[in-house]
């Protein structure tokens, strides 16, 4: 699962920059950068920083994958330091966990950037706090799976 995960983000960042790519000859020179909770644009610059977002979601993946892929490695370290040995159940939890964020971060960064694109090029889409509070809910789900898993390691 954890694979499909990675290679799922990263595709999604891959179609993120073609749709961006695509969709860039047709946009207007100033466009909206930045918008309140409530989705209304409140800051304009240059249609080159639409590829800002690609790359910072690109940038996070990156990030994101080297924690999951070396996360064993760093809890190597930790062993040194506090002596203490995690369960390889424990492990394969917080790998599980940083693939799982990645996915749901990706995904929001992607979906805000397609819904930028689509809505400068006049189409009207527009969650408001809708997306904020559904974003903050996925992550909260996924912290709370986290600790209950973390919980149920503890006392076995």
């Amino acid at each position: 699962m954890n694979r499909i995960l990675n290679i799922a983000s990263f595709i999604i960042i891959i179609l993120l920059m073609l749709y961006t790519g695509i969709n860039y000859n047709t946009l207007p020179k100033t466009v909206p950068i930045h918008y309140d909770l409530y989705n209304h644009p409140d800051g304009w610059g240059d249609k080159n920083s639409l590829f800002l977002i690609p790359f910072i979601g690109l940038m996070i993946w990156f990030l994101m994958y080297s924690l999951y892929k070396y996360y064993p490695k760093l809890v190597n370290l930790d062993i040194k330091l506090t002596g203490k040995q995690p369960t390889k159940k424990a492990i394969k939890t917080h790998t599980t966990f940083v693939a799982i964020l990645n996915f749901e971060i990706i995904l929001f960064i992607s979906l805000k950037g397609v819904m930028d694109i689509y809505n400068i090029k006049g189409g009207l889409i527009h969650l408001g706090i809708f997306q904020f509070v559904t974003f903050a809910i996925a992550i909260g789900v996924t912290l709370i799976w986290l600790v209950v898993n973390d919980y149920k390691n503890k006392r076995k």
